[in-house]
C-alpha cells in the first residue's frame, strides 16, 4: 500500500500496544513492541498495516504534502532529531471534517481538501521538541504550557475526573487515550490523544 516503507516493520495492531503492560503507568517510559528501534513515522505505518487503522487520518493529512520517500514532515519524523507527537486517532480527524463542513457549509471529506498552508500548521501543532514522556508533559500539581513546531502553545494539565488534558488554542479540552501515551520511538515519543489539537479559534457553525 502507499503507506508501506522499504523498511521491513512487524505486522502488529494498536491494540497490542494497549495491552503490553510496559505501556502502563504514566511517566514510565514504555518500549515499542510494534517496531523494536523503530522511529515515530515507522511505528505509525506498522500500526496501519497491522489493520487498526487508527492512524489513518493522520497519515492521510501527512501524505496530502507528498509520497514518503519525498514529504517534509515523513523526514522530520523518521530523521534523528527527537521529538514528541500527540497523535489523533481515525475518528478524530473524521470528527474535525464533519466540523469543517458545517462551518464553511461545503462537504470537506478529505484533509487534502483544506489549505495546505493551514493544514501544515495543524500538524506541525501537534509536534513539540524534544523526547517528552508524560511526567514531563503533566504536573499534577499545576498547568503547563508547551511550545508547539508551530509556534504556538498548548496548556497541559491534570483533571480530577477526567485525568491528563491538553488545552488548545480553540479551547477543546484534548484527552490522552487510556494506555497509549509513553510510546517510546528511536527519535522520540508518540502520545495518541482523543482530538485533532487546533492552533486558531475556530468559528461555530451557523
Amino acid at each position: 500500500t502507499k503507506f508501506k516503507t522499504s523498511i521491513a516493520t512487524t505486522v502488529a495492531s494498536l491494540a497490542l500496544l494497549a495491552s503490553n503492560p510496559t505501556m502502563a503507568g504514566p511517566g514510565k517510559p514504555g518500549n515499542n513492541p510494534i517496531v523494536p528501534d523503530g522511529t515515530i513515522i515507522d511505528i505509525a505505518l506498522a500500526v496501519n498495516d497491522g489493520g487498526a487503522g487508527e492512524f489513518n487520518g493522520l497519515l492521510s493529512a501527512v501524505l496530502c504534502f507528498g509520497p514518503v520517500d519525498d514529504n517534509p514532515i515523513v523526514d522530520l519524523l523518521s530523521g534523528s532529531d527527537k521529538y514528541t507527537l500527540f497523535a489523533p486517532v481515525d475518528s478524530a480527524f473524521a470528527d474535525l471534517l464533519d466540523r469543517l463542513s458545517d462551518i464553511f457549509e461545503t462537504d470537506i471529506t478529505s484533509p487534502c481538501d483544506l489549505d495546505p498552508e493551514l493544514l501544515f500548521t495543524v500538524l506541525a501543532y501537534h509536534v513539540t521538541d524534544g523526547r517528552r514522556f508524560s511526567n514531563s508533559v503533566f504536573n499534577s500539581n499545576s498547568s503547563k504550557s508547551i511550545e508547539m513546531l508551530a509556534g504556538g502553545y498548548v496548556v497541559s494539565f491534570v483533571d480530577m475526573i477526567d485525568g491528563p488534558l491538553l488545552h488548545d488554542a480553540d479551547g477543546q479540552m484534548v484527552g490522552v487515550v487510556p494506555g497509549l501515551f509513553d510510546i517510546n520511538a528511536k527519535n522520540g515519543v508518540i502520545h495518541v490523544v482523543d482530538k485533532v489539537l487546533l492552533p486558531i479559534d475556530l468559528p461555530e457553525a451557523d
